[in-house]
């Protein structure tokens, strides 16, 4: 039989459990139940994981929205509002887009002669030279290179460099260098009158082509 405490098979002639010490009551029918056995939950079954989890969750997503709305507040990206928007409502507004076009520097013919045409275009200025733009358009049948010599500013002889080689039927812009240090060592603070000789040459055989009469570009103050 059966101990009804602690289900071990004992003697049937035994009074008490030798496993456990409990009486053995022959006068009950002794039932072969199934022993309960008393397990531990789970840390995952117990409902203040969760509560601990759900706080730590809710903690994260406040943390990084407050970060994510002060990168927003600190960024340097200017919000433009275009004012397109405020016609889109309007069925008979009306969007013209003007084109914009920029208008082409007038040019002043300086040398013409030999099938060669040279033009002064623009001048500009920095801290290192002022600049003449000059387009050299080449309609001989050679190949040339023209250079600029007796350079002259306001009466002062200066130093400056130009220099240009073009090939047969082209053409091209190149600048006039008239060097900053120059104008200052000669006391001259804005350029009111230019001049200089074209030296031309054929640049396959070094002979000249011509050696220009003296130019004179004069602007206004």
């Amino acid at each position: 039989m059966q101990c009804p405490n602690c289900k071990k098979e004992i003697g049937d002639e035994l009074k008490f459990c030798p496993e456990c010490g409990a009486p053995v009551d022959r006068s009950q029918p002794v039932f072969n139940q199934p022993q309960s056995v008393k397990t531990k939950k789970p840390i995952t079954k117990k409902w203040w994981f969760w509560v601990i989890i759900a706080v730590v969750v809710i903690g994260i997503i406040a943390a990084a929205s407050g970060g994510s709305d002060e990168t927003k507040e600190q960024g340097n990206t200017p919000v433009v509002e275009n004012s397109l928007n405020e016609n889109n409502d309007n069925e008979n507004a009306e969007v013209i887009n003007e084109p914009q076009t920029e208008a082409e520097p007038q040019t002043v013919v300086i040398y013409d002669a030999n099938n060669i045409k040279i033009s002064y275009v623009e001048n500009t200025q920095n801290f290192i030279s002022n600049s003449y733009r000059l387009l050299v358009e080449n309609n001989s049948q050679n190949n040339i290179t023209v250079s600029a010599d007796n350079i002259v500013v306001n009466d002062f002889s200066v130093d400056g460099w130009f220099y240009v080689d073009v090939v047969s039927g082209k053409k091209t812009n190149e600048d006039f260098d008239i060097y900053s240090t120059s104008l200052s060592d000669n006391g001259i603070e804005s350029v009111e009158k230019l001049e200089f000789t074209f030296h031309i040459i054929d640049s396959d055989t070094y002979d000249t082509i011509d050696d220009s009469d003296v130019v004179t570009i004069t602007f206004d103050q």
